[in-house]
């Protein structure tokens, strides 16, 4: 159990609600749960403001959950550690003060490209597409090891960089070129969203090729896999974060955090794995039976 009060502050988006909750539930009176608009009494960048400045020492930590929280945590709390759930917000996270921490709002790369991997028979080449900002925070996946039951069946990867949406069209078509058929697309990237999503859309269809996606509505529609975290799999590793910064102060004295460094959902049975054999078979896959998906289309 932690020696002092964990502040939640919390706003709008997917996992606000279910991971306030929980943490409250398993903290046993040592979450204080604000809501950014409900519990604000008139503005609340003032109301919050004021409300740190009276309390922030008596706090171990703050949670922060949904993007208006997280723009407030960013311009305002430096006293305190701050863990929060990195869902694509538009921000400078390479500016983030330095007592913030990320929990990235996907699964590992290195699972999900696993996964992705074990659901097909033609699982020995794969293409793999990045937008060139991505290069250094994924560039660690390609000295990993892929298992799949205790082997690496991989033994070629086509590498493709885009700087654009125009360019997955000829991204996707030097896939077919070099006899690719599976594409994936790393959960965490930019490439899952808004024109670029779209291209990819399209030109899956087009060049007929087996693509993974961030959500299970695209497996539904057009990619072949899909594996995002639910909002009750984040508590776990905020809790992580809150033990090892309580850890700290017993032994050092003060709360220690890594420099910015995402985190991301590791448990293999987080989410809902889905995959779509009917998309499959028409792309002419051998769909492996070594693999559990929780929706199958």
């Amino acid at each position: 159990m932690l020696s002092g009060p964990v502040l939640i502050l919390k706003s709008f988006s997917f996992y606000s609600d279910t991971v306030a909750n929980i943490l409250k539930f398993q903290l046993q009176g040592l979450a204080h749960v604000f809501d950014w608009r409900r519990d604000a009494k008139g503005d609340p960048e003032s109301f919050y403001k004021n409300l740190w400045e009276k309390s922030k020492d008596r706090y171990l930590a703050v949670v922060v959950l949904g993007e208006e929280a997280l723009n407030f945590a960013t311009k305002n709390i430096r006293e305190k550690p701050v863990i929060f759930i990195y869902s694509y917000h538009t921000l400078d996270t390479l500016r983030l003060p330095e007592n913030f921490t990320g929990i990235f709002g996907a699964i590992s790369p290195n699972l999900h490209l696993e996964k992705f991997l074990c659901a097909f028979e033609e699982n020995r080449r794969v293409g793999i597409i990045l937008h060139k900002s991505e290069w250094e925070s994924l560039k660690d996946l390609f000295a990993s090891s892929i298992n799949i039951g205790g082997k690496n069946p991989l033994n070629e990867i086509y590498l493709k960089f885009v700087e654009n949406p125009p360019q997955i069209q000829s991204a996707f078509k030097d896939m077919v070129d070099f006899g690719i058929k599976l594409v994936w697309i790393p959960p965490t990237s930019i490439l899952n969203f808004g024109r670029y999503k779209e291209e990819i859309s399209s030109n899956s269809k087009k060049f007929n090729l087996a693509v993974s996606s961030y959500d299970v509505s695209d497996v539904r529609k057009w990619s072949v896999y899909s594996w995002r975290p639910n909002p009750s799999d984040f508590p776990p590793l905020i809790l992580e974060n809150l033990l090892s910064i309580e850890k700290s102060i017993k032994e050092i004295g003060n709360p220690k955090i890594q420099r910015l460094k995402y985190q991301y959902i590791y448990s293999a049975s987080a989410g809902n794995p889905s995959l779509n054999k009917t998309l499959a078979s028409k792309l002419k896959l051998k769909v492996s039976n070594a693999c559990v998906f929780k929706e199958v289309y």
